[in-house]
């Protein structure tokens, strides 16, 4: 049984749209508030890859996108979205494909930061096919 099978067992799904269509009323009988309401995402964040897949399989179709530490799926409502993430730890193979030197900030014992020189690996991630 994965996140969403007890979610929707709770009926904390039914809960939720009740919430919104109540939200939705009080926006459409406060127009002048509307105006301020700055357009929002919705992050489901996912610890493990059976239940990143599920949410994105439930999302339909959705945008995919990454950064260096992140995978999303992103599902646009007009002026919402739904944004979909997880760790690329859970789902990608972390691959190192050499080494750089780089400068550190670090503290000292008599001295507040000194910078020092520090070779650290350059990582590539290799995500699953279904992915790219």
């Amino acid at each position: 049984m994965t996140n969403l099978d007890i979610i929707t067992e709770t009926g904390v799904a039914t809960a939720l749209a009740a919430d919104f269509r109540d939200l939705a009323d009080w926006v459409e009988a406060h127009p002048k508030i509307a105006l301020l309401i700055n357009p929002s995402i919705f992050y489901l964040f996912s610890d493990h890859e059976e239940d990143f897949r599920e949410v994105n399989k439930e999302l339909g179709t959705f945008i995919k996108g990454s950064s260096s530490y992140y995978l999303n799926a992103t599902k646009k409502f007009g002026r919402l979205t739904i944004q979909s993430t997880i760790n690329k730890s859970e789902t990608c193979e972390q691959k190192v494909v050499g080494t750089r030197m780089v400068k550190k900030h670090v503290p000292m014992e008599d001295v507040e930061y000194t910078e020092i020189e520090v070779e650290e690996d350059i990582i590539e991630w290799v995500c699953p096919e279904t992915w790219r």
